[in-house]
């Protein structure tokens, strides 16, 4: 029977996401070079538009001029408003990329950080020292890095809308428009665990080969 690769099928997703986003990134840069139009995470965006949620942004519309064909008894509303300007300021423009750059840049180094522990696994083994501080970096850097870009980009998207309306948004947006990263905290904390378990086998390994 032939023995399975243990690194798998991680080894072989990660290649292939990390492939995926790579032509895909490439071919936004190309669209955007040969001008095709859109922005490329907020760069070149000639409108620029953000999502309000509705109680942050009065309605005057009514639910029948929301939703005309609801049933009797039915109420409609928005969940959120969007807001756009034709004449974006340097401001607004910095706080459209801000709203969605970031999460590319952790998810990019976190496909770095994968493929970099995945190989050094391959070539040194599994239970090694190096490899489960690999895995504990990318565990802490998943969990902390979702955490603080999912604010960065909350509090970037409140603040845009805050530009533009007539009274400031104040303290009024960030915390109760974040939704937290629940997924990737969970991640995080099982790849920190199973670092500290490869710790674990590491150090028993060194001390059944030194006892032999």
């Amino acid at each position: 029977m032939r023995n399975r690769d243990p690194l798998e099928p991680a080894a072989s997703l990660v290649r292939m996401v990390a492939a995926f986003a790579g032509v895909l990134a490439v071919l936004a840069v190309l669209l955007r070079i040969f001008g095709t139009g859109g922005s490329l995470f907020g760069f070149g965006a000639e409108t620029v538009c953000v999502e309000a949620r509705a109680g942050l942004v009065p309605n005057v519309l009514s639910s029948a001029e929301l939703a005309p064909d609801t049933a009797a008894g039915v109420n409609a509303s928005p969940a959120s408003v969007s807001l756009c300007t034709a004449a974006p300021t340097w401001s607004q423009r910095t706080l459209l990329v801000l709203t969605q750059l970031p999460s590319f840049l952790v998810f990019a180094a976190a496909l770095v950080l994968a493929t970099r522990a995945i190989r050094l696994a391959g070539r040194g083994g599994i239970f090694t020292a190096a490899t489960a501080g690999r895995l504990r970096l990318l565990g802490w850097f998943v969990l902390l890095g979702e955490v603080v870009v999912t604010l960065v980009e909350t509090i970037a998207r409140s603040a845009l809308a805050s530009t533009m309306l007539t009274q400031p948004l104040g303290g009024q947006f960030g915390l109760n428009d974040w939704n937290p990263p629940v997924l990737a905290v969970f991640l995080g904390a099982v790849l920190i665990s199973m670092a500290r378990i490869m710790r674990v086998g590491t150090a028993m390994r060194e001390d059944l080969e030194g006892t032999v």
